[in-house]
């Protein structure tokens, strides 16, 4: 069953590198394939790696539209963006669509959100903040700086958590478990739902257990690779 809320707006936030895009990107083949048509607005306009523009024609091909800033606004440090952005992330807060937002890192990658204000008035939306446990921000005492600059650059108040602990490649199953459980204390402790824990296909069973029953696995095969990665 789709992890992915239907008829809403679910945007991505976290540091860098916690895998915000392949859990978008993941979430949105899910939903596809389950006959949901889905809009993937990638927003990432910091960083030049990692974005599901990059593979937008193999996703229409699944029933994913990708809809992504063009031209001049494609690779931008201004926090503003043009097209059709606004009116797809809008449609969702309404309720009329099934959209998921990928937000650029960090707070300077959220700035973004800003020039979207004005779609987001009076609808709903899911932000959901991607814990990576294995990134520097969300040791010791970061993990709280990280949200809340997050949700002051973005304007937008974090509803959920998302457990996503991972070292790529080198990713082994204890990791991804303490990570999930890691994930979960959080969730409880900042009073913040656990939307979903995402895990390698063959650790999802593991991950299950070491969360609850009653929250998402979200099997993540990584669809992007870095030009070096060849």
């Amino acid at each position: 069953m789709s992890v992915l809320p239907r008829g809403a707006t679910t945007v991505l936030v976290g540091g860098f590198g916690t895998g915000k895009t392949e859990i978008a990107i993941a979430l949105s083949r899910q939903a596809a394939a389950e006959g949901e048509r889905v809009w993937l607005v990638d927003l990432d306009i910091v960083t030049p790696y990692f974005r599901p523009r990059d593979i937008s024609a193999d996703l229409a091909r699944e029933g994913v539209t990708v809809v992504a800033p063009a031209g001049e606004w494609a690779v931008s440090e201004m926090p503003a963006v043009g097209g059709d952005v606004g009116p797809v992330i809008a449609g969702g807060a309404r309720g009329e669509a099934t959209v998921v937002v990928d937000l650029g890192g960090e707070a300077s990658g959220t700035r973004v959100m800003g020039s979207l204000a004005a779609a987001l008035d009076g609808g709903s939306v899911n932000v959901v903040h991607v814990l990576n446990r294995s990134r520097a921000a969300y040791r010791g005492h970061g993990l709280c700086d990280t949200i809340r600059s997050i949700e002051q650059s973005s304007g937008l108040g974090t509803t959920h958590v998302a457990s996503n602990t991972h070292l790529g490649r080198a990713s082994t199953e204890q990791v991804v478990v303490d990570g999930a459980r890691w994930a979960r204390a959080l969730s409880d402790a900042l009073g913040l739902p656990l939307f979903l824990a995402a895990s390698r296909p063959e650790f999802t069973s593991a991950v299950a257990d070491a969360v609850g029953r009653d929250v998402p696995i979200l099997p993540i095969e990584p669809a992007l690779r870095l030009p070096w990665d060849d």
